[in-house]
């Protein structure tokens, strides 16, 4: 009999789409991972969040779950990819399900849960215990990325397996001149903070290539940048790999770039951002060009000098991140997933 699945997620430009692009993930692996599985997507009703699934061929149930007026299907698994879930919530969430496990959350009310796990908003270091009667596994090992992210570092042949062999070990990159930046600021074009970037780049008389992705369609570029606009995210994380450095908000995007051994200067757009950022420039990942929404302008410009001026700075950089992100967190959330399955 095939086990049940239930994924419960919602999104929005307002507070972030990765609950969205994780479950689309979540959905591509455990499609892949060959079980008899039934699956299901649950989510939070928003026009932006349907774009986004049925973009990617996904059929969801949307409603206004929180307000607890419809039933969730019942299933054997329920995994909730929603921060700051109220405890009522959680309730109904295991009246529904046979075992519940969270992604990213925190409270007194995730002891609730079977299983809580935790990466972006955790601590760098991997951890594993208790809290009530849930079971947490936290830390960057469990990050979870786009596939495609990995097929882009490790190749086509990027698996399970590749978590023991040399596939995992870090990029090196040669130090050398800045041809290329990246800029962006997540899914939503920030216009302050790309403007503000754009005026950096033409203060130090940068003259490479500058990628806005997405780019606000008001941008001004300043005379003498070459900088092409882009407002899609389409290929973003291929041509993210072939820049020499990037400049970001501090989400999930300065994990990626990490990932794929891409120097960061971080101009947070949000507070977790910041403390994010904080985490990856004490593990040598990144610099911290502001606090967030404080375009300082004097700190910034130094560090983005540091950055563009400091080849070995840089290489460093990309050895310190692609070795501390592996990329293969969301294998180690199946895992998980099914030895709660089980149990």
């Amino acid at each position: 009999m095939a086990e049940r699945i239930c994924l419960l997620t919602r999104g929005s430009h307002d507070y972030g789409m990765g609950h969205l692009h994780r479950c689309c993930w979540m959905l591509e692996a455990l499609r892949d991972s060959g079980r008899d599985l039934h699956l299901q997507v649950c989510c939070q009703s928003g026009e932006e969040a349907h774009a986004l699934l049925s973009s990617r061929g996904i059929h969801a149930s949307y409603a206004d779950w929180l307000s607890m007026q419809h039933p969730l299907p019942e299933c054997d698994l329920l995994l909730v990819d929603w921060l700051n879930c109220p405890v009522g919530f959680l309730y109904q969430c295991a009246r529904s399900a046979r075992r519940t496990m969270l992604l990213d959350d925190y409270g007194p009310e995730t002891t609730q849960a079977d299983v809580c796990l935790r990466s972006l908003l955790a601590d760098i270091a991997p951890a594993h215990g208790r809290e009530g009667r849930a079971e947490v596994y936290s830390g960057i090992t469990y990050l979870q990325l786009s596939p495609e992210l990995l097929r882009i570092r490790y190749g086509a042949e990027a698996s399970q397996q590749a978590m023991a062999t040399e596939l995992s070990r870090p990029i090196e990159r040669t130090p050398g001149p800045v041809h290329s930046i990246m800029l962006s600021f997540g899914g939503t074009p920030r216009l302050p903070q790309t403007e503000f970037a754009l005026k950096l780049l033409r203060e130090l008389e940068f003259a490479g290539r500058v990628i806005v992705k997405p780019a606000h369609p008001l941008t001004v570029i300043p005379a003498g940048l070459d900088v092409e606009l882009h407002e899609d995210v389409e290929h973003f994380h291929e041509l993210l790999s072939a820049c020499d450095m990037c400049i970001i908000g501090g989400g999930l995007t300065l994990y990626e770039a990490s990932f794929l051994g891409v120097p960061s200067l971080v101009l947070p757009v949000v507070d977790h951002q910041l403390a994010t950022a904080r985490k990856l420039n004490a593990a040598g990942c990144c610099l911290i060009g502001g606090k967030t929404d404080e375009l300082n302008h004097n700190l910034a410009a130094g560090r983005l000098m540091e950055l563009i001026g400091g080849a070995n700075l840089r290489g460093r950089m990309t050895h310190n991140s692609t070795r501390l992100i592996d990329g293969f967190g969301l294998q180690r959330t199946l895992e998980i997933m099914f030895r709660l399955l089980g149990s």
